[in-house]
């Protein structure tokens, strides 16, 4: 899977090579435009009269050869080296007939050819060609500079808070502001007490534009919604020009409804800090937005909701009191949230959701191995199982359709390529050294493990669905982290044994993961025994300090595991054979499966 990081940089390089590009072939045609300046520079043009002048001169017995050139009626001799070239008018030659004569009586070789001069056809094709390029230009900045951002209210279904699920210590924040704008007169006291601007910040994909559209259903005020990117402009003035044509809209929908909501996605594109910008026009669009702000009539009654992924990239004039005053965190869901926006989502479906789902409820498995997800990532997640319900000609969406839903999300899409018996049993005991991890590692024992797979998906051969306590401290202690690195290294631990140290390529994508973790244990977290309380804002992995203490607790952790492996190979020999039969294994079937091991009868205890 391309990571943004990645694709980004993909983006750059692209951009850099059009430039190049670009530049190179303006310094072509500039060049070639050049030489023909030039060629036609070392010629020396004369008149007619000139011409019959140096006939009747001594100048004659330097000139060897006349050429007249019959389809541009050019005449051309040279002197010392030197080009002379001379206009004749049509019939010029005919009617002075003459005038060969005298060529041949002097000696002069009079020849009579046709223009073949390509550089200077090039030269008359570039000119057209610039010309064109300029007319373009001049046309796409005056598109720019005189073009007008439409300004129109969202319409639609109305939605209300009742359409999103979770976020409700959101909703609590809005309680104030729904009161007021339901009963204004009776709220009246309240009125400059309600914010000017909230600031709703978190990471993309949770909802932050839903609940603002939410917001002006509940108040049944009209919305208008405005990408912050698409107000500023490529020239100064333009971006403050279209903030001002905006806000007297707003103004007027409000005064005609008695409110309206205008909301501002991606404010970090205008309002991003002072060291941070590079172009005039953005601090002047931003200045502008400031001032529609401050200059707020009280009885408008527009409030402002701008949205940003990271509030701490915004400019402080932004966020103080009297312009976004009000911030409010839209994180990513917890499990309760995720079950609600799990529930909403496949009640949108009704019938077509299978009975199984309910009854196993398993809506709330699919809560706990999503940990993480945005609200965009989950109803992607029902999308997908629904596509994938349709393709196998089903009419419901099973459990089975939620759970490849889930794996392809997170791991890639299912690839059908068969494995030999080799490369199965490698990869069947690789997946089974992380689930026997997780299991032994996790307080939640079986319970940690939702559901364990052999079948290639994306680049993996092979995947495990953990499950996380619902306590977000635990994952955030010590033991904890380390612990994660412990599954993170199961698999190649388990390779280790069963190849006797001639393991595969296969634990690649698991060592990045531990090490990036490790990392950040270290540097990020100051949790390295001889290096407690350290914070390096800027992590460098190669700076030999880190490198020696990562190496030396990823050597403790790995050695760990390899012993807790060795303790319970009898475990991973269990789900490694069931995985080589069936190819993947429920939550439900491993305390059967593994009865008789040491996970019950042995030395099974948290680690």
């Amino acid at each position: 899977m391309i990571s943004l990081e990645d694709k980004e940089k993909k983006e750059r390089n692209k951009r850099v090579t059009r430039r190049i590009v670009s530049i190179l072939i303006i310094l072509v045609l500039v060049s070639l435009f050049a030489i023909t300046k030039y060629e036609s520079a070392q010629v020396k043009k004369i008149s007619v009269t000139e011409f019959e002048n140096v006939l009747e001169s001594k100048k004659t017995k330097k000139i060897k050869e006349i050429a007249l050139y019959d389809n541009t009626g050019v005449l051309r001799y040279k002197i010392d080296k030197k080009e002379y070239e001379v206009k004749l008018p049509m019939n010029y030659i005919k009617e002075n007939s003459k005038m060969v004569e005298t060529f041949k009586d002097k000696n002069i070789k009079f020849t009579v050819k046709t223009e073949q001069n390509w550089l200077s056809t090039f030269a008359n094709i570039t000119r057209i060609l610039f010309t064109v390029l300029i007319i373009y230009f001049l046309y796409k900045i005056a598109e720019d500079y005189f073009k007008k951002i439409d300004i129109e209210e969202v319409k639609g279904e109305k939605l209300t808070f009742e359409d999103v699920a979770g976020a409700n210590s959101v909703k609590i924040e809005f309680k104030d502001i729904i009161d007021y704008y339901k009963d204004p007169e009776a709220n009246k006291e309240f009125k400059e007490d309600l914010p000017k601007g909230i600031l709703l910040e978190g990471p993309p994909g949770n909802g932050k534009t839903y609940i603002a559209k939410a917001l002006a259903g509940e108040c049944g005020i009209p919305f208008f919604q405005k990408s912050a990117s698409d107000l500023e402009g490529k020239y100064v003035g333009v971006g403050s020009e279209n903030i001002g044509k905006l806000f007297a809209v707003v103004r007027q929908r409000a005064k005609e409804a008695g409110g309206a909501i205008l909301f501002l996605d991606e404010l970090d594109s205008i309002a991003a800090k002072r060291e941070m910008r590079t172009v005039v026009e953005t601090t002047q669009t931003i200045n502008k937005l400031l001032t529609e702000m401050d200059g707020f009539a009280k009885e408008t009654n527009v409030i402002i909701i701008a949205a940003t992924n990271l509030v701490s990239s915004l400019d402080e004039a932004v966020i103080r009191p009297g312009r976004f005053d009000r911030i409010i965190h839209i994180g990513k869901p917890t499990y309760e949230e995720r079950k609600e926006v799990l529930s909403l989502y496949l009640d949108k479906k009704k019938e077509r959701i299978n009975e199984e789902v309910k009854k196993e409820d398993f809506v709330s498995t699919l809560a706990k191995i999503t940990e993480g997800f945005s609200n965009a990532k989950l109803a992607n997640l029902i999308k997908e199982s629904s596509v994938l319900a349709r393709r196998k000609s089903k009419t419901t969406i099973g459990i089975q359709e939620l759970r490849e839903g889930f794996t392809k999300i997170v791991a890639g899409v299912k690839r059908n390529e068969k494995l030999d018996e080799n490369d199965k049993k490698v990869v069947a005991y690789h997946e089974a050294g992380h689930a026997v991890a997780q299991i032994l590692t996790s307080p939640l024992g079986l319970n940690g493990v939702a559901y364990i797979t052999i079948t290639p998906y994306g680049q993996s051969l092979g995947h495990v669905s953990p499950i996380s306590p619902e306590s977000r401290i635990y994952e955030k202690r010590k033991s904890s982290l380390e612990k994660q690195v412990m599954v993170m290294l199961a698999g190649r631990a388990v390779e280790d044994k069963l190849l006797n140290g001639d393991y595969t390529v296969g634990a690649a994508n698991d060592l990045y993961q531990a090490n990036q973790l490790l990392l950040q244990y270290v540097v990020k977290f100051g949790m390295a025994t001889s290096e407690e309380n350290l914070f390096i804002n800027e992590l460098d992995e190669n700076n030999p300090r880190i490198r020696g203490q990562v190496k030396k607790i990823r050597e403790l952790l790995y050695q760990d595991t390899k012993e807790l492996i060795e303790r319970h190979y009898d475990v991973v020999e269990k789900i490694a054979t069931h995985l080589i039969e069936h190819e993947s294994i429920e939550q439900h079937e491993l305390a059967t499966l593994l009865e008789n091991t040491t996970y019950f009868v042995g030395e099974k205890k948290e680690i």
